[in-house]
């Protein structure tokens, strides 16, 4: 029930921030400017320019996506953070969301989709969050799933949180499976 319960928040939240990249600023005319313009409004703030294409998200999807496809468990499991390395019975997670999927995977879309999150201290990112999502997952006898990936990249108040933590797929009678996660 526990399980379900935490599974139910996590897919809540990972569809309610979907989005990608932090751009807010104005469309001034040519893009060489909008990007000028936005390299100067993080300079103004003192904040890191972040956004879409300096991301690791869309590697970690597609690392993850190659784990699942090849059925690499150790791959996977040193994505994974070692919170939750340490935290689960990862191998036998990791074991249970390949057999989950019906068949070898032949397709996913190759447009990753995402949500983000970046706090700051001081100026300076203490927590770097994202929430890549890949979908149209097929397979050779024609299933297809979602896959929604939770990972840190920064996290000053514990390093041990950077990585993946958690890994929810979804096949397309809205059956799921949650690798990782320790609340």
């Amino acid at each position: 029930m526990r399980k379900l319960i935490i599974l139910m928040i996590f897919t809540l939240l990972m569809f309610t921030f979907r989005g990608c990249k932090y751009d807010n600023m104005p469309d001034n005319g040519s893009e060489s400017d909008s990007v000028q313009d936005e390299k100067s409004f993080y300079e103004e703030i003192g904040k890191e320019r972040w956004d879409w294409d300096d991301s690791p998200a869309e590697e970690y999807a597609v690392n993850v996506m190659d784990c699942f496809i090849n059925e690499d468990v150790e791959g996977l499991k040193n994505l994974f953070c070692e919170k939750v390395n340490y935290g689960t019975d990862l191998d036998e997670e990791i074991t249970e969301a390949f057999e989950f999927i019906d068949g070898n995977i032949i397709s996913y879309d190759d447009d990753i989709s995402c949500t983000s999150r970046v706090a700051y201290d001081e100026g300076k990112v203490s927590e770097r969050y994202y929430g890549p999502f890949v979908g149209n997952i097929t397979t050779d006898k024609n299933k297809v799933y979602t896959m929604n990936i939770s990972l840190y990249t920064v996290y000053e108040k514990d390093d041990r949180y950077v990585g993946v933590d958690a890994i929810v797929v979804c096949n397309s009678d809205g059956d799921k499976i949650i690798v990782g996660f320790v609340p």
